[in-house]
């Protein structure tokens, strides 16, 4: 969802590099689906399983290993030959529309309905699809979810739009960043300063609100609470190296918004600004649901999904929130996300399996409105305000969220729904 960008790693086609096979021939097809799918955002597991696949319908033996950074494709062939092939890539930016897009491609391929020559052309297509949406739609649909998480995270009025203006300015430093790649590795700090910067003029200037809501709220889109809860899937499933290094990639995210967030608390003790404590005035229950709506449909934009698809997200949000809302009067918040995530979890592969919807559509929404996230950026605060005890608590419940979450997730694919058509 970020627009973070690796300005090191080699982000050429294929077609430009020298003596690379050709995309209409079968292995040269194999190695830019796996590229794509990667870029797309697709986690180890299933673009392993998915390569596997297609290279068995092609008829090729296949080891295949993905890395945050690296594809590694070994293929056996019938005279005992083997070729092995790394191919450089850069950490994937979800696109559903272009995952969508590439899913089908595979398929067709796995289907016999379609050749390998033509689905590298389909592949080619995608890549020159052109965004979506534009800059100024994104900062707007970036201002109304963290302005619907303010009043998910129980915000009143205030805080929701407080938090709208913070997005806003967080939608505003995304869009900087595809002009200049650089200020892409330093994102989550300079977001994380203005976020905070803004939440305590405005905290001074207006008489106090709840500056730890609109804060989180303003930075919803950036926290790593996907990437985290792919790592530990991806560490459940064996997939340990590339497990890891996500990990390891959450965790310098949550410290360069943690810098963000000191500098700006910095910022404000220089300025005189006092921390006011301040209690939120209750908006009616309704409110809620209806700002569930609206972060799930906002989702579309900066997910790159179409119009079309807002319904699927709508239903993912409100099939996670709802389960897990539920849960939590009768048990542990982990455990409602246990739930919660098993039922996004069916949902996804019975969505997929009566309307070919790729489950991602509904995996990726729901699992972000589950939010594991923001608890860890509430850890990050936590230490930021010296209250050391309270931030290893808060981030100990993030980490049994997110291993409840991918074990729900695990659970669900034990479902007796045909496999996931990816």
């Amino acid at each position: 969802m970020t627009a973070l960008r690796d300005n090191f790693i080699d982000k050429r086609s294929l077609d430009n590099v020298l003596f690379s096979p050709e995309r209409s021939e079968p292995i040269g097809f194999i190695l830019r689906l796996a590229k794509a799918l990667h870029t797309y955002g697709v986690p180890a597991y299933e673009l392993e399983k998915i390569i596997s696949l297609v290279a068995s319908r092609l008829g090729f033996g296949i080891q295949c290993m993905s890395l945050p950074t690296s594809i590694s494709l070994t293929f056996m062939h019938e005279d005992n030959e083997y070729q092995t092939f790394v191919t450089r890539v850069a950490p994937g930016e979800i696109n559903l529309e272009k995952l969508r897009r590439v899913t089908q491609t595979a398929q067709s391929v796995i289907d016999k309905e379609i050749s390998p020559k033509d689905g590298a052309k389909q592949l080619k297509q995608v890549e020159q699809l052109a965004e979506n949406f534009g800059g100024l739609v994104l900062m707007l649909a970036v201002a109304c979810f963290s302005a619907a998480l303010a009043r998910i995270l129980g915000g009143g009025v205030t805080e929701i739009w407080v938090s709208a203006l913070a997005g806003l300015s967080l939608g505003a430093l995304i869009n900087l960043t595809k002009y200049f790649l650089f200020l892409g590795s330093v994102l989550p700090t300079i977001a994380a300063f203005s976020v905070s910067v803004i939440s305590f003029g405005l905290a001074n200037f207006l008489g106090g609100f709840a500056t730890s809501i609109t804060i989180v709220a303003g930075l919803i889109v950036l926290l790593p609470g996907l990437t985290l809860t792919i790592a530990m899937a991806e560490l459940a499933t064996q997939n340990l190296v590339s497990g890891t290094a996500r990990l390891t990639g959450s965790g310098i995210v949550f410290l360069q918004l943690g810098l963000g967030l000191l500098l700006g608390n910095t910022f404000r003790e220089m300025i005189g600004w006092e921390m006011m404590s301040f209690e939120v005035n209750p908006l009616p229950e309704v409110s809620q649901w209806i700002a569930l709506i609206i972060a799930s449909g906002a989702l579309i934009v900066p997910f790159n999904a179409r119009l079309k698809d807002a319904g699927w997200m709508i239903i993912a949000g409100v099939v996670a929130f709802g389960t897990s809302t539920f849960m939590n009067f009768y048990t542990a918040p982990s455990s409602a996300a246990f739930v919660g995530a098993i039922a996004v979890g069916i949902t996804a592969r019975w969505v997929n399996k009566q309307f070919s919807i790729p489950g991602a559509f509904i995996l990726l929404p729901g699992i972000l409105l589950l939010v594991p996230g923001s608890i860890g950026f509430r850890s990050i605060q936590s230490l930021v305000d010296h209250q050391v005890v309270d931030a290893f608590e808060t981030a100990f419940e993030m980490a049994i969220i997110g291993l409840s979450l991918v074990s729900g997730l695990l659970i669900s694919s034990m479902t007796r729904f045909q496999p996931i058509k990816t």
